[in-house]
């Protein structure tokens, strides 16, 4: 391989490499999950019923009880403790039932992650129960504390507006509630950048309907996830989804982001540079 082919092929993949963006808080190993049921506590921790037409994109997870009704499509991984799994599901990947160790791993990972979040502090906000909107500062990084809870009906809408390179955590101190025709919805903002949690260990989230994106985290709430919910770019890792009765899940994804146009300029100065000095070499 010649020193301009070299050059090319180092530059391409430390571009590559340092790119790859993450959520705003470290997941461990509950972040490899688009639905996680991780609590400890049987029967009111670590289950998940998911209905007769949900298909989940990414893997799946369920520390004590995993039940799948006829027809669930995961395109993914399949783990439990315990997997009762109907005739006609189909798993792309692997289907296994995890240990306790394993799953402790993954249920400190995700209190970790709960923890991170928390000490962020934020904004203090009261409970969202109407349209609002909250605006990026621009500053990278914008917490907030909604001291109550986030309960949207009848279309209302929270928005999130900022650019690609802004991330949200959100602190939510009481329950949650979506109804048809309400949205978590993301203006300009990636899924991969927001990530809202939930740190009451007996809160409720009950989605009726209406939609959201972004990562969902709680290692003590309760999800209740009603029929026919489609949601793109969502993940939910919690402590008990009891009810996942949805239809389409698709994971957050992994964004990787544009070069600045400076950064490509002096990679491809470089590159000409190298060029002339083969020429002068030969």
């Amino acid at each position: 391989m010649g020193i301009l082919t070299k050059a090319i092929a180092i530059a391409g993949f430390s571009a590559m490499t340092s790119l790859v963006s993450a959520t705003p808080i470290n997941l461990g190993a509950a972040g490899s999950y688009t639905l996680l049921s991780a609590g400890e506590q049987f029967p009111v921790g670590g289950t998940m019923v998911l209905g007769s037409e949900a298909q989940i994109w990414g893997d799946v997870g369920a520390r004590n009880y995993l039940s799948t009704a006829p027809g669930v499509k995961i395109h993914g991984n399949l783990h439990g403790g315990y997997i009762n799994a109907s005739p006609g599901l189909v798993v792309d990947g692997e289907t296994l039932e995890l240990s306790d160790s394993e799953w402790d791993v993954i249920f400190s990972d995700l209190e970790a992650a709960v923890f991170s979040a928390a000490s962020l502090g934020g904004s203090l906000l009261s409970s969202v129960n109407s349209t609002q909107v909250l605006t990026a500062s621009g500053s990278g990084l914008d917490a907030f504390i909604i001291d109550g809870d986030i309960h949207l009906a009848g279309g209302d809408t929270l928005t999130l507006s900022g650019s690609a390179i802004d991330e949200f955590v959100i602190n939510i101190t009481g329950n949650f509630f979506l109804g048809g025709g309400s949205a978590i919805q993301l203006d300009g903002v990636l899924s991969s950048n927001v990530l809202f949690n939930f740190l009451d260990i007996g809160c409720t989230a009950n989605v009726a309907a209406g939609s959201f994106a972004g990562t969902y985290i709680s290692s003590g709430c309760n999800w209740i996830l009603g029929d026919g919910l489609i949601l793109a770019e969502t993940q939910i890792l919690a402590g008990n989804i009891p009810t996942a009765n949805l239809q389409d899940v698709i994971g957050v994804p992994v964004t990787v982001a544009v070069p600045e146009p400076s950064s490509i300029v002096l990679m491809l100065m470089s590159l000409f540079g190298l060029t002339l000095i083969r020429k002068k070499t030969i």
